[in-house]
């Protein structure tokens, strides 16, 4: 059912994404395998990562400049 949704997007339209994660982690057995919306509080947590690597290269990066002066 996954790869007919990818296959012809004019079957994804009618299949719940939230349902299939469902059926998913219920037939796998993993109950947190599921849950509402995970995916964007993860996209939330890579965000603030890179933003947090991102800032800690700068510092270094200035660092390393004054110390070459």
């Amino acid at each position: 059912a996954l790869n007919s949704q990818r296959a012809d997007p004019t079957i994804g339209v009618h299949l719940s994404g939230k349902k299939m994660a469902e059926i998913m982690a219920d037939e796998l057995g993993e109950e947190g395998l599921y849950e509402e919306n995970v995916g964007l509080l993860e996209q939330i947590e890579t965000q603030r990562l890179a933003a947090e690597l991102q800032v800690e290269e700068q510092e270094r990066q200035v660092v390393a400049s004054e110390n070459n002066l």
